[in-house]
């Protein structure tokens, strides 16, 4: 088994890189760049483009571009472009030619209706029995966007499964998926790492302290408002990396 520590926190990383390092401004540019970039005669500056597009803090961002990206994404000639389409309003034409290319993932032609493919995308995420295979089957089934596919979600956020490393750190199931909805929704701050990092490398004992069962009962409050689904969470834990030496996060 691979170390969980690098894992989570390269994943943690993936999130908060441009954020962390500079202001909303610096992310706006950031995105009109990737945008003009698709333009780009250069094949290889589009991909990184559409790749840069495809990171969290911008991809939210992508159907407010709807027409740049029927005018330059014209083929599905690869997964990237199969999924940037996908996250538009297609006209009949070009859905059809998005569901009928072989670089579409299932995601993307459940969220264009294939029934077939939400069963597999849902089944995925059911199933997935690895670190690594939750959180990518959790993003997957929330890039499906509608509140059908959250129920599935919510029922395993209840989940008090924990992954362990061969040096004892752990990563619950629950913060694998606060993550994931954290990533498909940067603007809601309590899925942020600055918010459930503060819960991080802590006892089971401490955890029930009021501060920390008080975030989680905030991710239940907005599950219940915002999605109208109960979800009642009771993790051992959320995450614990202080087997390695890693700065042990702390409430004030």
């Amino acid at each position: 088994m691979k170390p969980i520590l690098p894992l989570i926190l390269g994943l943690a990383a993936s999130w908060i890189v441009t954020p962390a390092n500079a202001g909303p401004g610096a992310v706006e540019a950031e995105l009109r760049q990737a945008i003009m970039d698709l333009h780009h005669p250069d094949a290889e500056v589009s991909r990184r483009a559409k790749l840069q597009l495809l990171r969290p803090e911008h991809f939210a961002k992508v159907p407010a571009h709807r027409a740049d990206i029927l005018r330059t994404v014209t083929e599905v000639r690869s997964e990237e472009d199969a999924i940037l389409l996908g996250a538009v309003d297609l006209p009949p034409d070009r859905k059809q030619a998005v569901l009928s290319s072989p670089f579409t993932p299932d995601k993307v032609r459940a969220r264009l209706g294939d029934p077939q493919a939400r069963d597999r995308v849902i089944a995925r995420f059911d199933n997935a029995a690895s670190l690594v295979a939750v959180r990518k089957a959790a993003l997957d089934l929330l890039y499906l966007n509608d509140a059908e596919s959250l129920k599935p979600f919510a029922k395993r956020l209840e989940s008090k499964q924990i992954f362990k490393d061969p040096h004892g750190n752990k990563t619950s199931v629950a913060v694998l998926l606060i993550q994931a909805y954290g990533e498909a929704h940067p603007k809601e701050m309590g899925f942020s790492p600055s918010a459930y990092l503060q819960h991080a490398n802590v006892t089971p004992e401490q955890f029930r302290a009021p501060a920390h069962q008080g975030y989680l009962r905030q991710i239940e409050k907005h599950f219940k408002d915002r999605h109208r689904l109960e979800v009642h969470l009771d993790p051992p834990l959320l995450l614990d990396t202080s087997k390695t030496g890693v700065h042990r996060a702390k409430l004030d």
